[in-house]
């Protein structure tokens, strides 16, 4: 692939990338909100936010895997570096193109898993243990999160596969 290609790609999945961290911070806040509410409610009015755990545990796929496939592309993930840093720059190529191969290996797993875990929530309409809120939402976002992350990884992937057999120095 061209290196104009992979830019354009990297462009507009970093778009959509962004929007998915915006999300996940959004719940974060949200989640501050609903804590300072139900503290103040409980503590005040004797009044605490009936599922409050409930809506917890619920949001918490939100923000734990919206953002993955943005830190992805900040390259934020811990690395091992004090291995990397000892290689030649040719040999951190291929191995961050091992790296990025496994990676796309072990997220289609996880995703399609995930993917069949929330068709069985939404099937057997499971809900939380108090408030009887539906459960399949919040485990949809886990594959959807991880979908996007494989794209991440793809493109990841194509770049790295590109500068190792051309073995220059430009990257995205």
């Amino acid at each position: 692939m061209t290196r104009l290609v992979l830019q354009k790609a990297d462009a507009l999945l970093g778009r959509v990338e962004r929007a998915f961290a915006l999300i996940g911070a959004a719940a974060i806040f949200a989640l501050m909100g609903l804590g300072v509410v139900q503290i103040t409610a409980r503590q005040f009015f004797n009044l605490p936010i009936f599922g409050y755990i409930d809506i917890i545990e619920l949001l918490m796929p939100v923000f734990v895997f919206l953002a993955l496939a943005h830190v992805e592309q900040m390259r934020g993930h811990i690395r091992i570096d004090l291995v990397l840093r000892r290689l030649h720059w040719r040999s951190r190529r291929v191995v961050d193109l091992i790296a990025c191969l496994l990676g796309l290996a072990v997220i289609a797993v996880l995703a399609r898993f995930g993917f069949d875990h929330a068709y069985r929530a939404y099937e057997f309409s499971d809900s939380t243990m108090d408030a009887q809120y539906l459960w399949w939402p919040s485990k949809a976002v886990i594959p959807i999160a991880l979908t996007l992350l494989w794209c991440r990884l793809l493109l990841t992937t194509l770049n790295w596969g590109r500068r190792v057999q051309s073995m220059d120095g430009d990257g995205i």
